[in-house]
């Protein structure tokens, strides 16, 4: 597929998005909320992608809204609030639910800044690998709004409901090690590392059986809403599928033969 302002790359079993709009900071408009829906879905179609990293070209993962283009909040201050509503749901929410629903690992590269969407984005992700140069704004608050990206649901998962609403009352920029202590980074590395051990810890992952991993995520994300006795039902489902793979069966002669599993998705 073709992009204005993403670019995907696929090297084995890892793709990567790269929003591309460096001059912009990766900031979101009209191109990005068309583009980057339309990349996750090639991602997630793809069978033989097995983990995904989402980050920014540039200095920055990306800065939200963009400001100088007038951004989504301008054109959406216009509009009667029910075309506000639907608009969102049908635009900038589309990314966020693609984001939220692929069923393979996702990891956020953060190279440099993230506010506004670009945040939400970050903590939509099941993972955050950043280095010194990595910061975090929710940015909404201060423009007297209140993010429809799903930071609002993602963000207390990550750092409880007390820091949570820290963050957003006060709009505060997260400098890399509070993010780090506080658990929006999950790794914390030098900057010119960034790239390599975001990379080994994508093929760490995708070395794994993909199925058996897609299952356990599915499962993970739903246990919040789901009591203990709907999450043992649906492990033994998955158990169900498991266990007559042919990756199962990989799974146990490697340990018995104390060799390194292929695993194949099968």
């Amino acid at each position: 597929m073709e992009y204005k302002s993403v670019i995907v790359k696929k090297e084995g079993h890892i793709a990567t998005i790269i929003l591309n709009r460096p001059q912009a900071l990766n900031s979101l408009n009209g191109d990005l909320i068309e583009d980057l829906p339309r990349a996750l879905d090639e991602v997630s179609l793809d069978d033989k992608m097995r983990v995904m990293i989402l980050t920014g070209a540039g200095r920055a993962f990306s800065a939200g809204g963009d400001i100088k283009e007038g951004g989504p909040e301008r054109a959406l201050a216009k509009m009667k609030p029910e075309m506000v509503r639907m608009t969102l749901r049908r635009q900038v929410q589309k990314i966020s639910k693609r984001l939220a629903t692929i069923d393979i690992p996702t990891i956020a590269m953060m190279n440099g800044v993230a506010a506004g969407a670009g945040f939400d984005w970050a903590v939509t992700c099941d993972f955050r690998i950043g280095s010194e140069k990595s910061r975090f704004k929710v940015a909404f608050t201060s423009l007297a709004v209140v993010s429809p990206d799903g930071g609002l649901w993602h963000l207390p998962r990550l750092v409880g409901i007390e820091k949570a609403k820290e963050l957003l009352f006060t709009d505060s920029m997260v400098e890399a090690e509070e993010a780090y202590r506080i658990g929006l980074l999950t790794r914390l590395v030098k900057h010119e590392d960034l790239e390599k051990e975001t990379m080994a810890f994508a093929a760490r992952i995708a070395k794994g059986p993909p199925t058996a991993i897609k299952l356990a995520k599915l499962i993970v994300n739903k246990a919040p809403q789901h009591d203990m006795e709907t999450s043992l039902e649906m492990a033994a489902l998955a158990q169900a599928i498991n266990l007559p793979s042919e990756d199962h069966e990989e799974g146990v002669q490697a340990f018995s033969q104390k060799r390194e599993a292929v695993f194949r998705g099968v």
